[in-house]
């Protein structure tokens, strides 16, 4: 007979495995130091659909993460950046309806599918315009947003970190 405990464990890794409808204008918590993030779309090349994502930290202050479906698809990483950038690895167009986030202390990772298609550091060069952005970004993540602006997004996941190619 399984035990309440084994019951509980198995109903968990359901719920940490499930895929959820984004819910617009709410805080969804979440370890980014123990977990990271799937969001999975329906958009395609040039729709000029959005991915933004807020990262909110425990103080409440928050960075983001922006995909943009324009005829490349290209990302956006605030307080850094100003502007859109291309992808330094062109997803497939297989690959392009799920997106795996992982943030760290010092930049960002993303994935396309399986594949990375950004592995970025953050410095104070890049960061130039933004005085406090590594204050900011060290901070521990402990929720992600999604606001009315967020055409993108269709469905997200919390994971776990299992696999070592996203550590």
């Amino acid at each position: 007979m399984t035990s309440i405990w084994g019951l509980l464990l198995i109903l968990l890794g359901v719920i940490v495995d499930a895929l959820n409808p984004v819910a617009r204008e709410r805080k969804i918590p979440i370890d980014m130091e123990k977990m990271f993030l799937k969001v999975r779309t329906k958009s395609t090349a040039g729709s000029n659909d959005l991915i933004q994502l807020r990262l909110y930290n425990q103080d409440d202050t928050f960075k983001s993460v922006k995909i943009k479906f324009t005829d490349v698809l290209t990302y956006k990483i605030e307080p850094c950046m100003d502007h859109c950038l291309e992808f330094p690895v062109e997803p497939t167009l297989m690959s392009r309806t799920n997106f795996v986030i992982k943030t760290t202390s010092k930049g960002i990772r993303i994935f396309c599918g399986w594949v990375e298609v950004l592995d970025l550091e953050l410095s104070d060069e890049m960061c130039s315009e933004s005085s406090d952005w590594r204050d900011l970004w060290e901070k521990k993540i402990v929720a992600v947003y999604c606001d009315s602006t967020d055409t993108g997004s269709y469905l997200y996941q919390l994971k776990l970190f299992i696999r070592k190619i996203y550590s």
